[in-house]
C-alpha cells in the first residue's frame, strides 16, 4: 500500500457522522466545544468545521497574510485543473461570498491543499493548521501563517450557512437559493 492509499483510509476513518439533509451536511454547534472541531465529508473531500475560542481568534487576527487577487486566480485555476470546474466554481464563489469567521467563531475549510493534494490537520501544540506533506502553517480561518519564507495559498471553504445554531454546508444544489 503506497503513502496516498494509507492517507485516504486514514482520512476515512477520520470522519465524524453528522446529519445529512438530502442536499445539506447538518452540524449542530451545541456538539462542538470551544477550541474544537469536527471533520466531515463533502462531495468526497473532507471538510473542517472549528468552534474557536479566544486564544485561537487571537491568533488569527494577529495573522498579516493576505492573498493578492493575482495569487487567488492562479490559484484557482491550478484549483480546477485538479478538481474540475464544478467544485472549483461552488468553492470559488462560497470562498469570495463568506467571511473567513463568521461572528459566532466558526470557520468552515475545504481541508485539501491544493499545491500538495495532502488533507489538513491540526496541530495543537502550535496553534495552527499544517499540511503534513510540506509542513505549511495555517491559522484557523486558513491563510498561511505570517513569515513563511514559501508562498502559500490560502485555504478554499465550501458553501455553508448558520442557522439556528447549526452549521449547514450546502451541496450545489443549494448553494445561492
Amino acid at each position: 500500500m503506497n503513502k496516498f492509499s494509507l492517507l485516504i483510509v486514514i482520512i476515512g476513518f477520520c470522519f465524524k457522522s453528522v446529519a445529512v439533509e438530502s442536499d445539506k451536511i447538518k452540524i449542530e454547534l451545541s456538539n462542538i466545544k470551544a477550541g474544537e472541531h469536527v471533520s466531515v465529508e463533502w462531495r468526497g473531500y473532507p471538510v473542517l468545521v472549528f468552534k474557536l475560542n479566544k486564544t485561537q481568534l487571537i491568533s488569527i487576527a494577529n495573522n498579516r497574510t493576505s492573498d493578492s487577487v493575482k495569487s487567488y486566480k492562479a490559484q484557482i485555476a491550478k484549483f480546477e485543473e485538479i478538481y474540475g470546474q464544478p467544485i472549483t466554481t461552488i468553492l470559488d464563489e462560497a470562498t469570495s461570498l463568506s467571511d473567513r469567521v463568521s461572528k459566532e467563531g466558526i470557520v468552515v475549510l475545504f481541508a485539501v491543499r491544493n499545491e500538495s493534494g495532502c488533507m489538513i490537520i491540526e496541530n495543537k501544540n502550535a496553534g495552527t493548521l499544517e499540511d503534513p506533506c510540506s509542513f505549511r502553517q495555517f491559522t484557523y480561518d486558513g491563510r498561511p501563517v505570517s513569515g513563511q519564507t514559501e508562498k502559500s495559498w490560502s485555504l478554499l471553504m465550501p458553501p455553508y450557512e448558520i442557522v439556528n445554531g447549526n452549521v449547514f454546508i450546502l451541496d450545489n444544489d443549494s448553494f445561492g437559493s
